[in-house]
């Protein structure tokens, strides 16, 4: 039996067995450095996915500024003469809303479009929140940018 140099105790492992606890700590050390990858590339997935939802709940909340602004400026108009409702409907085509003094909404716009529908006294209102930058032609598709733009349109009709 041999014994340890250094405990000067007999030595209990047997010789087919020795060194097959380094095996075992380079197996346990290769799992868990897989393992922290994975949770890092969820906490990353999991970051780019919240900014893309809050982005998009701020576009929405851009349109539904537009349309209600829409519907302020056609609902002020004289409702007993049709022309004066037509003529604000095309007043506001196209118009855009900057919302760079509200927090919350900055880098965000609304563009408002009217248009009436014919032989109606019915106008449709339609509205597009945009909320930041859109990818230039100096970006690729694999940009892992955080820089990004989010739409949401809203249409509305009424009487």
């Amino acid at each position: 039996m041999r014994h340890n140099p250094i405990s000067g105790l007999p030595n209990t492992v047997p010789k087919k067995q020795a060194g097959s606890m380094l095996l075992i700590v380079v197996f346990m050390m290769v799992v868990l450095a897989l393992l922290v990858t994975t949770m890092g590339s969820f906490l990353s997935d999991s970051s780019q996915k919240t900014s893309v939802e809050v982005r998009a709940t701020r576009a929405l909340m851009a349109a539904q500024s537009g349309l209600e602004y829409g519907f302020y400026k056609v609902g002020n108009a004289d409702k007993d003469n049709p022309t004066a409702v037509a003529e604000m409907c095309n007043n506001i085509d196209k118009y855009s809303l900057p919302f760079d003094d509200i927090k919350g909404l900055d880098q965000c716009t609304a563009t408002v479009t009217c248009t009436t529908v014919p032989d109606s006294k019915t106008y449709t209102i339609k509205s597009e929140g945009n909320c930041g930058e859109p990818l230039t032609a100096s970006h690729s598709k694999d940009d892992t940018s955080t820089d990004f733009a989010v739409s949401r349109t809203l249409t509305a009709e009424a009487q």
